[in-house]
Parts: C-alpha cells; sequence; structure tokens
C-alpha cells in the first residue's frame, strides 16, 4: 500500500483505470512532472503491479490481467 499511497503513483494508477497507457497523455492530463511519473511507473514495473509493453510506436503501461 505504501507504494501505490506515494505522490503521483495514485495518479498513474487512476489514468491506467481510466484507460490511458499513454505516458505523454497521463502527463498531459494529470499535471504531474515528468520525473515524479517516470519513477513512480518504474517502481510500478518493478513491483509487478503494472506491465511496460513496446509497441511499434510507443511504450504504454498497463495493469496485467489476473
Amino acid at each position: 500500500m505504501e507504494l501505490v499511497g506515494a505522490k503521483g503513483t495514485s495518479l498513474a494508477v487512476r489514468e491506467m483505470l481510466l484507460d490511458n497507457h499513454r505516458f505523454d497523455e497521463s502527463i498531459r492530463r494529470t499535471g504531474a512532472p515528468r520525473e515524479i511519473l517516470t519513477t513512480r511507473l518504474r517502481r510500478l514495473v518493478a513491483a509487478k503491479l503494472v506491465t511496460r509493453c513496446i509497441t511499434t510506436e510507443r511504450p504504454v503501461v498497463q495493469i496485467p490481467p489476473h
């Protein structure tokens, strides 16, 4: 819970739950600083709470299906 409750992390999770998986779009919609959102997303990926997917266009992050 500490990881998900960190400032910026809840915004990233909210965006993914709202079906927004694009980093630049998350920055625009939340107003979160790029560095903070990058750090939070990397921690979520490291904790295996989200996955990072590389597409032919740009990477996306998503909550994996259970």
